[in-house]
């Protein structure tokens, strides 16, 4: 089991349904078409006794969802700057009730989003110590917990 993988699901779980009212559901792994999806990443850091990232990953069908369930819109309507703040903000969530369990003096940054055509969320000089896979609608979150390599 990785760091915190528990508590990192109840957190993804909670945050998806009371801001956007979708429902994820843990999976193994993430759906063998999640490699084919352009995706955004939305990434914290966090530093301090604890140094490293969490870093979610979903693709626009659902970061559309999610956009315009915080900004009043149709899903069709919202452009990749809102689509990036949703997701950002996702991330901002998750990573700010996470480092309230991390190691203290510890603090997080705000969210950096970028697009990817993977899932991939490792970066050179971490590590990855927890990565879970999500279903959402038939459409996959990747949630992953990055430490800093000694």
């Amino acid at each position: 089991m990785g760091l915190l993988e528990r508590e990192l699901c109840e957190f993804t779980q909670t945050i998806w349904w009371a801001t956007i009212h979708l429902e994820v559901q843990r999976v193994e792994r993430l759906l063998h078409r999640a490699a084919r999806c352009r995706t955004l990443a939305a990434r914290v850091r966090f530093a301090g006794a604890f140094e490293g990232a969490l870093v979610v990953h979903c693709n626009t069908v659902l970061a559309s969802l999610a956009a315009a369930a915080m900004f009043g819109c149709e899903p069709d309507e919202a452009g990749l700057e809102e689509l990036r703040d949703a997701v950002g903000e996702i991330a901002n969530m998750t990573g700010g009730n996470l480092k309230a369990l991390l190691p203290e003096p510890s603090s997080v940054s705000l969210p950096s989003v970028t697009e990817h055509s993977d899932y991939t969320a490792d970066a050179p000089g971490e590590q990855i110590v927890t990565q879970l896979a999500f279903d959402c609608r038939g459409d996959p979150i990747q949630v992953t917990l990055l430490r800093k390599r000694p």
